[in-house]
């Protein structure tokens, strides 16, 4: 958008043009003589007649309303694609929130990204649409792709931010490999610990992660951060659901009304109807609750037809872990959906066939290492 010299926009700064306010439209250059400047302080920035704004937004909807009110000119042809903004000095990222991020929730607004990071959002993706304008105001969900402008050093610096994963390697930290060895080693001894039976699998992980932070393999704060606060209260917080579901009776009557009539066919049939309700359970609901749910429903079934409680416990184990059916089954679902520009029913088309393919496999395997009788 040129500005000519009798626009009242003359001598005002970009704050007060309001053009975010009154058009949803965010000033990403400002092209004076020969010089382009980006990321422009808003309100550092005077504004001169014959100054060529670079801006996003929708041109129908505000970009001609705001055109007309100023006494602007649409520059056409100017910049023609995004990436003829992009230099030695700029350049543009896709990001995505990452589970842990503390902005689920928020506007960019809010977070004042523009001022923190001094990058400007140029569009966000979510569930296979990309949004352009207005951003400042959208609350943010896991799973938003989230393209980025900006200086390359602040691109590398928000890149190595716990609240965002970068989708470019060329901005991604480089691995602290000085410790790999000692990382591996740790791992393949909780491993090993456990097949062995020298120590129960909690215990073995929980010594695994103290070693792991003592040996430096991880700073502290890197442990503290990662670890999914919301699905330990969230387990904590089910299992004394699934004891009282035991002890209230409230499973022995799921099991008499859900899958024991399916057990009169035989114990195939049972294991491949448990199997089914634990892959459509786990669609909807985190993989810990439904097998904190089901475990007693299944012991109970394995009660009522006399089937080994151990062949219908790791049914429910691999129905749980088959959350690959909706995009919200997983959160790594989520994670690939608006990068990859995927849809709700591109997670159906390729879970189901695959979905059978499980339930064939444990038809076949699971008899063989965890007899039914």
């Amino acid at each position: 958008v040129r500005i000519p010299a009798d626009s009242p926009l003359v001598g005002k700064s970009l704050a007060e043009s309001h053009l975010a306010e009154m058009a949803g439209l965010v000033v990403i250059g400002v092209i004076r003589g020969e010089q382009l400047e980006m990321m422009v302080d808003p309100a550092g920035t005077v504004l001169e007649a014959d100054d060529l704004l670079i801006v996003k937004g929708r041109a129908r909807e505000n970009l001609e309303a705001i055109v007309a009110l100023q006494n602007l000119e649409i520059s056409k042809g100017a910049i023609t694609s995004l990436r003829e903004l992009e230099s030695e000095e700029t350049g543009m990222l896709e990001i995505v929130l990452s589970p842990h991020s503390s902005y689920i929730g928020r506007t960019l607004r809010q977070i004042e990204f523009r001022g923190r990071y001094d990058l400007n959002v140029i569009a966000i993706f979510r569930e296979g649409r990309a949004y352009r304008s207005n951003l400042s105001t959208m609350t943010l969900r896991f799973g938003d792709a989230l393209l980025v402008h900006g200086s390359r050093d602040k691109l590398r610096l928000l890149a190595r931010n716990s609240n965002f994963i970068s989708l470019a390697d060329d901005v991604q930290p480089a691995p602290r490999l000085g410790r790999a060895k000692m990382a591996v080693a740790i791992m393949l001894g909780v491993v090993a610990s456990v097949l062995l039976g020298w120590l129960p699998i909690s215990l073995a992980a929980l010594t695994g992660a103290l070693l792991m932070v003592l040996t430096g393999c991880v700073t502290m704060d890197e442990a503290y951060r990662d670890i999914e606060w919301r699905a330990v209260f969230l387990i904590a917080g089910m299992l004394p659901l699934g004891i009282a579901m035991g002890t209230s009776g409230t499973a022995q009557m799921l099991a008499d009304a859900v899958l024991t009539p399916v057990g009169r066919l035989g114990d195939l049939p049972l294991i491949g109807g448990l199997f089914l309700l634990s892959l459509l359970a786990c669609q909807v609901m985190p993989t810990p609750v439904v097998v904190v749910l089901m475990a007693p429903v299944a012991l109970a079934s394995a009660a009522n037809t006399g089937i080994s409680p151990y062949a219908v416990i790791m049914t429910v184990a691999v129905g749980a872990a088959s959350s690959f059916l909706t995009p919200v089954g997983h959160p790594a679902n989520l994670l690939i959906m608006a990068p990859g520009g995927y849809r709700f029913k591109d997670f159906i088309r390729v879970g189901l066939p695959l979905a059978f393919v499980v339930l064939l496999v444990v038809l076949a395997v699971l008899p063989v290492f965890w007899p039914l009788r």
